[in-house]
């Protein structure tokens, strides 16, 4: 059962959404890869906003976020990403409660 989450707002810029699309799945198959402890990364897109896409990513435990973000290679993946963004904004959180 994961323990941490981290969850970004992503607002891509017009015309690159399938290769952020792309671009994101190959950051997480890396992390995945690297760091076992990432249960699940998932990569939503808003109904309404086709530049709007939320990530959410669960992890085992928030030592390994610590490494994971601390990682020359994440952050070079990461500012790829943001290259390809108008804003992006995100954070680390823990689970408060449940139903299911």
């Amino acid at each position: 059962m994961p323990d941490f989450y981290v969850s970004t707002h992503w607002r891509v810029k017009s015309d690159q959404e399938t290769a952020f699309v792309n671009t994101w799945r190959e950051a997480l198959t890396w992390t995945k890869s690297a760091y076992p402890q990432l249960e699940h990364a998932r990569l939503l897109r808003d109904e309404d906003d086709a530049s709007h896409f939320v990530s959410f990513l669960e992890w085992a435990d928030s030592e390994t976020v610590d490494k994971w973000s601390a990682d020359p290679e994440k952050e070079r993946r990461q500012e790829t990403l943001n290259t390809m963004c108008d804003s992006v904004d995100g954070g680390g959180y823990e689970e408060a409660t449940r139903v299911g």
